[in-house]
């Protein structure tokens, strides 16, 4: 489905593969409202260090999200997120023998570009206006 590169800035990112995501924006008065990026991703090492940054409510400077077209490892679409924090996780697991365990990763941000294809679009939340 895609991958999630976290701390994009730093000499090592944190990259998961992400199995599915929940992402949404709705037009409305006063304001424009983007919910947070909720991403599903396999239960493993990297896990460590998002619990960590969840933990101390940390606040990074960058996170790329990238969707694969099916079937293919084509980049479909991005998600860029600045200025990002993890305000959630949850693992689970099926308890079938031989299944993997998933963490279901929620992210706040203050800047979202979302590029598909040609076309762009970036929002400043904290401004609550669009970016170039």
């Amino acid at each position: 489905m895609g991958t999630l590169s976290l701390d994009t800035t730093a000499s090592f990112p944190v990259t998961v593969q992400v199995y599915g995501h929940e992402w949404s924006a709705s037009a409305g008065r006063p304001s424009t409202s983007f919910d947070s990026l909720i991403v599903t991703a396999l239960f493993d090492g990297s896990a460590l260090q998002i619990q960590d940054w969840l933990d101390a409510a940390a606040i990074r400077p960058a996170a790329q999200l990238d969707l694969f077209s099916p079937g293919t490892m084509d980049v479909m679409a991005t998600y860029q997120l600045g200025d990002f924090s993890i305000v959630g996780a949850e693992q689970w697991a099926s308890g079938t023998a031989g299944e993997p365990a998933f963490s279901k990763v929620t992210l706040a941000y203050d800047r979202i570009r979302e590029t598909v294809g040609a076309g762009t679009f970036c929002w400043d939340l904290t401004r609550n206006d669009e970016r170039d």
